[in-house]
């Protein structure tokens, strides 16, 4: 177990008072056993039996980060072990999620026996009604909920629920990963592919997770496989460097998929030639720049027009594209702290994005429309198509329920600190915890009375930057009205998280605010 400096200990009660679970976030376990369960050795016996009969296997893959790096290793391994292997992931904006019966019409038409589904299929009834019919095998691999009545009909399906503690959290590619590792098919790349990918889908950091990313961050900044180096500038990554430069790199090819396909980043992951990825590499970095001057587009439109007395946020435009306006949506609903929905308009179908702080049910909150052409999503975010013609009424909807419904945001877990506290050497310490995510967030603190020396605006008074007592800094980035007109004798408390901020190759400690309460 590691040992940790004082500070540490004080963060670790506040996240996790269990002394057993504390012992398991600082376990410095190896990996587990691979799964023994009926289904990994069922899947190890029919890809022999593929293998041997020479059949053809076409694998179905989806356009987010999870499902790309699931598609490649799994196609990956298939062809490692000598099976004629082709794959497919659809257009986000002209086909939509997951198996569709087209896909399944063309893998049989190309002569493929076998289709493997990765972070898709649990829904897919119509495409599996398909295949039946003409006679084409379907695995099922997935992770998302499904109900447990009615299963997806195909010929063998694995779903982490069905698997052995500690596996029943594993994301789309944490799945494949394990299920290769059953196999007895590891590489080191699917460590470091698989641990990506659970970092992108948000997945509890617990159980085998936490050990797939602790040893996937570990390969990573060992040794980093070209593939993912060639995606990041830094040498160094933890798990936030992963979620904020890596993964947004991946997803924005399926968010913009009119102006490059998808399955193009799955080549990547298996193309070997340095050269070549690293002329893809600098191609995405540009796309992703693309898409970053986009959101910020559509986030200042957005902003212009949403009307924030009420207490459900809503903008819609035609010129917001639809694979762009989920992490505006993000954004906006981490201003403003409340649920934003973000409308993508078009005549052929309205495609519209929310986002809502903990504690708020999107899909809860949106099934009562009864004009929904498609409605998905969980408790945090949510995506729905809506007619034009049904538009202004789903407006009213929304202005009306929100009003009407009654949520509670949880208490923030908030660690009083106080500016001695804020040292290089503390917030180093904190390294010690990681990973953190979902169920093991980021720790936060809250500096009561703060003794602030100096104050200085960014931005024409965007942000701005605070010097407390002690040299440490807080920044405090889109500041709200309220937080430009206040004095800063009024302000009661500063929440926020510790950062170390480097300029001109000098390290300073300091906040960055997530919110100041004034008396």
């Amino acid at each position: 177990m590691k040992e940790i400096t004082a500070f540490a200990q004080k963060v670790l009660n506040f996240l996790e008072p269990d002394p057993t679970e504390q012992k398991n976030i600082l376990a410095l376990a190896d990996e587990s056993a691979p799964s023994q369960a009926d289904e990994m050795k069922k899947f190890k016996c029919r890809i022999i039996q593929a293998r041997q009969k020479n059949e053809k296997v076409m694998v179905a893959g989806d356009y987010d980060c999870d499902g790309v790096i699931s598609t490649s290793i799994m196609v990956d391994a298939l062809r490692t072990l000598g099976i004629e292997t082709g794959f497919y992931i659809p257009d986000r904006l002209h086909e939509g999620y997951g198996l569709r019966p087209k896909i399944v019409e063309l893998a049989a038409a190309k002569g493929y026996s076998l289709l493997i589904t990765v972070d898709n299929g649990v829904a897919a009834n119509e495409a599996l009604k398909k295949a039946k019919e003409i006679g084409l095998e379907v695995i099922v691999t997935d992770h998302h909920q499904f109900d447990e009545e009615n299963p997806p009909e195909c010929s063998l399906f694995i779903h982490p629920c069905k698997l052995e503690e500690p596996y029943q959290k594993l994301c789309g590619a944490g799945l494949v990963y394990e299920i290769f590792r059953s196999y007895g098919l590891v590489k080191p790349e699917y460590l470091q592919w698989a641990a990506t990918a659970t970092i992108a889908d948000c997945m509890p950091v617990r159980d085998e997770n936490r050990t797939i990313i602790r040893h996937g961050l570990a390969a990573m900044n060992d040794n980093c496989e070209l593939h993912l180096a060639l995606l990041t500038k830094k040498s160094h990554m933890n798990e936030t460097d992963i979620a904020f430069q890596i993964v947004p790199r991946i997803n924005c090819i399926g968010r913009l998929s009119n102006m490059a396909n998808v399955n193009t980043f799955v080549r990547y992951f298996l193309n070997p030639d340095r050269r070549q990825i690293s002329s893809y590499a600098f191609k995405v970095d540009e796309l992703n720049s693309r898409r970053k001057q986009m959101s910020s587009q559509i986030t200042e439109l957005a902003r212009g027009k949403l009307r924030l007395s009420r207490p459900v946020l809503m903008a819609s435009d035609p010129s917001f594209h639809e694979g762009i306006i989920g992490t505006a949506a993000g954004g906006l609903c981490e201003q403003y702290r409340k649920p934003v929905i973000i409308v993508s308009e078009s005549a052929n179908g309205c495609k519209g994005s929310m986002r809502a702080p903990e504690g708020f049910d999107c899909v809860n909150f949106l099934k009562p429309f009864e004009k929904f052409e498609a409605l998905g999503g969980h408790k945090g975010a949510a995506g729905f198509t809506v007619a034009k013609e049904n538009l202004e009424e789903f407006d009213k909807f929304v202005f009306r329920h929100g009003r009407e419904i009654e949520w509670n945001r949880p208490e923030a877990n908030l660690i009083p600190i106080t500016e001695e506290e804020i040292t290089i050497e503390n917030i180093q310490s904190l390294d010690a915890l990681r990973p953190f995510g979902k169920t093991f967030e980021a720790p936060k603190f809250v500096l009561k009375n703060p003794r602030i020396t100096s104050v200085f605006d960014l931005s024409n008074g965007k942000h701005r930057k605070f010097t407390l007592a002690g040299g440490a800094t807080a920044l405090h980035f889109n500041q709200t009205s309220q937080d430009m007109q206040a004095s800063v004798l009024s302000i009661k408390e500063i929440h926020g998280t510790l950062e170390i901020s480097e300029y001109q190759n000098r390290k300073t400690p300091g906040m960055i605010i997530d919110e100041i309460v004034y008396f």
